[in-house]
């Protein structure tokens, strides 16, 4: 009876020492990818900084000689470019991306024009008052006006996290399998292929 009683809270005992490393792993291993993601990110947004930082010394070139923004970029292989113009009062001199840039309001606050007029280049990430849509932009001072330069982040450099697959479980009765769930489950996995078929292991193996 003893040795009954004593095997059972081993086996209990071990249980509960696999569940501890379990999510001990498990917690280890999601803050490795949540790390990796982030500098994954970051490289993926400096780097677009400095492409853009080369759209703007280009615009600010193709200005000087033919005083026309819209001809450089007929030659820039971004077509999804905004590039906006700011003098040096904050507004707007021209905007690719809005049709009446009177409607626009003063820009000498904007977080990248900031931060262009304290170190001649800045950044920023944050949705669009005018079009509503989430730009990386990019400001970069210039002796009589700033140019701004800006592409969709959700396109660019956003990581997707939408899952390839969903899974199933079937509901046990205790620790045995009942057969009707499953039947139940593996129909539903077959009329909506997105879906997979999981299996609960630590029931399988006695473990609550």
């Amino acid at each position: 009876m003893l040795f009954e009683i004593y095997k059972k809270m081993k086996i209990n005992y071990k249980h509960r020492l696999f569940l501890y490393f379990f999510m001990l792993f498990a917690l280890f291993t999601a803050g490795v990818i949540i790390l990796e993601q982030s500098r994954e990110r970051k490289g993926k947004t400096e780097a677009l900084e400095k492409k853009l930082d080369a759209y703007a010394s280009v615009i600010n070139v193709a200005l000087q000689q033919t005083k026309s923004i819209d001809l450089a970029l007929t030659f820039l292989p971004e077509k999804m470019l905004r590039v906006t113009l700011i003098d040096k009062t904050g507004k707007v001199l021209y905007d690719n991306a809005i049709d009446s840039i009177s409607t626009l309001d003063n820009h000498l606050l904007r977080p990248e024009i900031i931060a262009a007029q304290h170190y001649a280049q800045g950044s920023d990430i944050r949705i669009s008052t005018s079009n509503k849509q989430e730009y990386l932009y990019y400001a970069k001072s210039f002796p009589d006006y700033y140019i701004r330069v800006s592409l969709p982040y959700a396109i660019y450099v956003k990581p997707f996290m939408q899952a390839d697959n969903y899974f199933l479980s079937p509901i046990f009765d205790a620790d045995k399998v009942n057969t009707e769930n499953v039947n139940y489950c593996v129909d539903l996995v077959k009329k909506h292929p997105e879906w997979r078929l999981s299996l609960q292991v630590h029931k399988l193996i006695h473990i609550e």
